[in-house]
């Protein structure tokens, strides 16, 4: 590097405790993976998707929870065993750190440059498969109406 080269910086404060520009010389590329890890977890909370993460550790309250390299808050209420039972809230329970599972992302913020979110869970799957949806309109449609004590069986809106 030499006088004059152009270095991607980021602004991290633009104005510090001691009126300075606080910048980053971290790569764009780690910066842009960072944004992206951070929008895919956002989409999947719209989505109402589970995200997959690992119980890093206790915190004060609950448990600190990694996922894609963000870490959020997993409060000691909704945290859940590995087999989804509520954990009982007594000091010593914690749910399986270090394991990965499946969490529910309720709530986000970015805020001051920190970026925040909150989990539930983790969440177990059930070992039901839920129905494909079917293609209603190859199948004629059924209803079933009453009249007085008899029921009459209607397909196609006809008696």
């Amino acid at each position: 590097m030499k006088l004059g080269d152009r270095v991607p910086l980021r602004v991290k404060r633009l104005q510090n405790p001691f009126g300075e520009m606080d910048v980053d010389s971290v790569s764009v590329d780690q910066f842009r993976k960072h944004q992206l890890a951070w929008d895919a977890i956002a989409r999947k909370r719209e989505n109402r998707e589970l995200v997959t993460g690992r119980v890093l550790n206790a915190v004060n309250g609950g448990f600190a929870v990694g996922v894609s390299g963000h870490v959020g808050f997993l409060p000691k209420k909704l945290a859940r065993d590995e087999k989804g039972r509520r954990l009982p809230q007594d000091r010593d329970a914690t749910p399986p750190i270090g394991d990965a599972m499946q969490f529910r992302v309720l709530s986000m913020s970015e805020a001051g440059g920190a970026r925040n979110f909150v989990v539930s869970g983790p969440e177990v799957e059930t070992k039901r498969q839920s129905q494909p949806a079917s293609n209603n309109s190859a199948r004629p449609a059924f209803s079933a109406a009453t009249t007085g004590s008899r029921k009459v069986r209607t397909w196609d809106g006809t008696k």
